[in-house]
Parts: structure tokens; C-alpha cells; sequence
């Protein structure tokens, strides 16, 4: 099991699980401005509707989107579809919960984090659509472009405050599913447990995964024409914004909790984290189009 992100989630739910509740309406005020657009359902098979009903709990997504797959195998383009609307839907709600009334540093940190997230989403979906989709439309596509908002949603499930319940297993074990065991974190030299080490660990970490994301943006970009090459560059600088705006939710955290030396060590953690995921994601693009 990857130890940092544990650290992180663990961490995460004991710190801001003692901030203040809200009430609901409070709530959606504070949030409706940066929710995604709402998705419109597309022209599907009606008998596939049920699908979209409720609000579904996030360990159960999947599973009914299998489910959706086995019993309408003839209509997997509109089980996509499906899918993306519902985890839209779902960060939607999560986003919600996340931020609270607005009022906390952590919660101001969150929402400029999300403005930028979805900066980000609309050129990570343009590149999809452009490139990726057109090697499997369902695969590729809708099921990619929800895979996205489904990964933020976890983000933004562990930072709901007083409102994280029985997920933190289920989104360790999907994360970890999806990006592996980081392996080099385990056996950077110098690490014992300890803050301080960690803290170099995860240093360590960061800068050996912004290499190999290098590598891995100038190999993908070779696999491109121009007009592609253009979305994939304005989709990786909104990506690198957007991390600046996740790092800093850690400086908010530490002024909301009143200090503290294990924030420094967070932050690090995170900064080596997001280098990791999005190296892994560039690597899966490649070798989808290879």
C-alpha cells in the first residue's frame, strides 16, 4: 500500500473533520458558482435511464456502470455516457460538501483550486475528444473524460469536512488501482518514518517524477500534429496552475488549524503526488496512441 497517500487521506479526515457543519442551504449558495455545467443526457435507449436516478454513492458507481455494460452489451456508447453525466454529478455534490459555508481559509483555498480544475477538465476533454477518442470513441472517450471527473471527485471527497463516512478505503484502493504502488517513495534513501525524512523523501520524490513527466510531455507531443499540440500544451499549463492551487490549500489548512509541523511534510507529499499522477496519465496516453 502506497504509505504517503494513506498519510495523506488519514491525515486529511482527522484535521478537517473538526471543522464547524453547515446548514444545506448555506451550502449550495457558497458552491453553485463553481459547479461544472451541467451535463445534458444525450439521445440513449430509455431502458438505460435508471442509471442516471439519485444520487448514487461513489463506491457504487462503477458497479452499476458494469452492471449497465453486461445488460445493455449493445449500448456501451450510452452507458458511457451515463457514466460521465453521473460522476459529473457527483463531484458536483462532493464539491458541495467540501467547501462548507465558504468561510474557512481551507474552504477559499478549495474553491480556487476547483475554478482552476476546470480550466483544466475543458482542455483535458478537448484532448481527448481530438486525439484520444478517435481510437475508441466509448473506451477512450466518454469513459475516459469521466474517469477525469471521477478522480477529482475522490480529491474533493477527502477534503469534506466532517462528511467523509466509509469512502476512505474504497478511494485508497481505487487511486492506488489506478496509479500503482509508487515505488520509488518506499525506497528513496534516507527515508526511516520519520517528518523530516518524509519531508525529504517526498522532495526527492517530486523532482524524480517532474523529470520523467517531461519526458513523458515531449515524447507525447511527438505523437501529435500542431492543432493537437496546441491542446495538449494549454491543457498541461492549466494542469501545472492547478497544481500551484492544490499545494496551497496545505498553507490554508495550516492557518485554519493554527500551525502545526506535519503541513510542510503534507504539502511535500501532494507536490510529489500530483507529479506522479500526471506522468502516469501522460504514459497512458502515449500508449494509447502508439
Amino acid at each position: 500500500m502506497e504509505t504517503r497517500l494513506l498519510f495523506l487521506l488519514i491525515a486529511m479526515v482527522s484535521l478537517l473533520g473538526c471543522q464547524s457543519d453547515t446548514s444545506e442551504n448555506q451550502t449550495s449558495d457558497v458552491a453553485d458558482e463553481l459547479e461544472t455545467p451541467p451535463v445534458e443526457k444525450s439521445e440513449m435507449n430509455i431502458e438505460t435511464a435508471t442509471f442516471l436516478e439519485g444520487d448514487i454513492p461513489i463506491n457504487e458507481i462503477d458497479s452499476l456502470y458494469q452492471l449497465c455494460n453486461n445488460f445493455y452489451s449493445g449500448q456501451k456508447n450510452n452507458c458511457a455516457q451515463e457514466y460521465y453525466i453521473v460522476w459529473d454529478k457527483a463531484l458536483n455534490r462532493h464539491y458541495k460538501e467540501a467547501i462548507g459555508d465558504g468561510s474557512t481559509e481551507t474552504a477559499k483555498a478549495t474553491k480556487l483550486a476547483q475554478r482552476e480544475w476546470i480550466k483544466f477538465k475543458e482542455k483535458e476533454e478537448q484532448f481527448i475528444d481530438e486525439v484520444i477518442a478517435k481510437i475508441d470513441p466509448v473506451q477512450n472517450g466518454w469513459e475516459l473524460k469521466a474517469v477525469v471527473t471521477k478522480l477529482r471527485t475522490f480529491e474533493l471527497a477527502v477534503q469534506e469536512f466532517g462528511e467523509y463516512g466509509d469512502y476512505d478505503e474504497f478511494i485508497f484502493k481505487e487511486i492506488t488501482a489506478y496509479y500503482g504502488e509508487d515505488e520509488y517513495y518506499e525506497t528513496c534513501d534516507g527515508y526511516d518514518g520519520s517528518n523530516m525524512d518524509m519531508r525529504q523523501c517526498a522532495y526527492q520524490t517530486a523532482q524524480y517524477y517532474d523529470k520523467l513527466l517531461n519526458e513523458n510531455y515531449k515524447k507525447l507531443m511527438g505523437l501529435l500534429d500542431k492543432n493537437q499540440q496546441e491542446v495538449l500544451k494549454q491543457a498541461q499549463r492549466n494542469w501545472i496552475t492547478l497544481k500551484e492551487k492544490e499545494i496551497a490549500i496545505y498553507d490554508a489548512i495550516y492557518k485554519d488549524m493554527g500551525g502545526g509541523t506535519m503541513y510542510p511534510t503534507m504539502q511535500a507529499m501532494e507536490n510529489a503526488m500530483l507529479n506522479r499522477y500526471r506522468t502516469i496519465d501522460l504514459e497512458k496516453y502515449i500508449a494509447m496512441i502508439e
